[in-house]
């Protein structure tokens, strides 16, 4: 994830692959540092992004007001890359005749990128079939990883629909996975939303997949709670910390999931491994160690929390790939 004003304002250099501008930090007395990180830094990720110039301009200008409350200044020579930064975001979405840059997008991840990355799976081990079927029914559903996860064994049924063949216009009978979920528009209503997904016709086919997992859960004589479980050894299990809800007692949560999206995404060579560097970046362990290795007011701790966690989502290479099941077929 400059100003261009009458061609008299030089636009910053910028590198293949978007805006990463870096940026030297004095540190001093009042000046803002947060190990090599700044705020134009920030500005300039966003900007990548492809986020609308309004949305950087707040962002930055609040995290700015919060380093100002603990102490710590943002320099001016920093301000006005940040402004640049800024004006030349706007002038892209100016120049944006087709509405491309109005809507941030993450990569899409294709039909095909969904067959690669359950072609890595051993779908003979109930390890494999859990995640192929978790993988096929995030991608078919555009659910967030937190969707599959809450879903309970009576949100996923099998069913006959009627669809319009349309190569001969006739009505045919498919068998179809239908899904049923709290809405994610009108969550105070609590509403349902109902999703049916048909069957395919080849290996990301979700109703297959349904159907193997249902045969691995029925012979443990599983009949409620969860749809997807966590498995150990070979086998389901409930190990683990138990979940504040007991119905919920062998589930998996979002955290597996995108773990599990991330491994197939890897072994697919989707996407790449981490370097060093930023998995420290992306650590809350070495987070831990450098907030116990500190003396600071409280103010301090959460300014420098704060500086991490954006560090952390600028330095996030793998998050297109954990996002575009959910936006898959857009274009996330």
């Amino acid at each position: 994830m400059s100003t261009p004003c009458a061609g008299r304002s030089p636009r910053p250099r910028t590198p293949p692959g978007g805006h990463g501008i870096r940026v030297r930090r004095r540190t001093s007395r009042g000046a803002a540092s947060a190990a090599g990180w700044s705020l134009a830094d920030y500005a300039a990720a966003l900007a990548g992004r492809r986020h609308p110039a309004e949305t950087i301009a707040v962002y930055t200008s609040t995290i700015a007001e919060r380093l100002a409350a603990v102490g710590t200044s943002v320099l001016e020579s920093e301000r006005a890359l940040i402004r640049a930064i800024i004006s030349q975001r706007a002038h892209e979405e100016a120049r944006d005749d087709d509405g491309q840059g109005d809507v941030l997008q993450a990569t899409e991840c294709t039909r095909e990128d969904l067959a690669a990355m359950l072609a890595t799976l051993d779908r003979t081990a109930v390890e494999g079939i859990r995640d192929a079927f978790a993988l096929s029914l995030d991608w078919y559903m555009a659910g967030r990883a937190s969707e599959p996860a809450s879903l309970n064994l009576r949100d996923a049924v099998e069913e006959s629909i009627w669809l319009v063949d349309p190569d001969t216009g006739k009505l045919v009978e498919l068998a179809a996975l239908v899904i049923t979920r709290l809405s994610r528009t009108n969550t105070y209503d609590k509403t349902l939303d109902v999703i049916r997904i048909a069957a395919q016709d080849d290996s990301t086919c979700p109703v297959a997949a349904y159907r193997a997992w249902s045969a691995v859960l029925a012979s443990a004589g599983v009949t409620s709670g969860p749809v997807l479980r966590r498995v150990k050894n070979g086998a389901l299990s409930t190990a683990g910390r138990p979940p504040k809800d007991p119905t919920r007692a062998g589930g998996i949560g979002d955290r597996t999931i995108r773990n599990m999206i991330a491994a197939a995404a890897l072994a697919a060579g989707l996407t790449r491994p981490l370097n060093s560097a930023e998995r420290t970046v992306m650590s809350t362990a070495a987070e831990r160690g450098e907030l116990d290795a500190l003396v600071l007011t409280d103010a301090g701790r959460e300014a420098l929390k704060v500086r991490r966690r954006l560090a952390r989502r600028a330095a996030a290479v793998a998050a297109a790939v954990l996002g575009a099941l959910h936006a898959r077929g857009q274009g996330a």
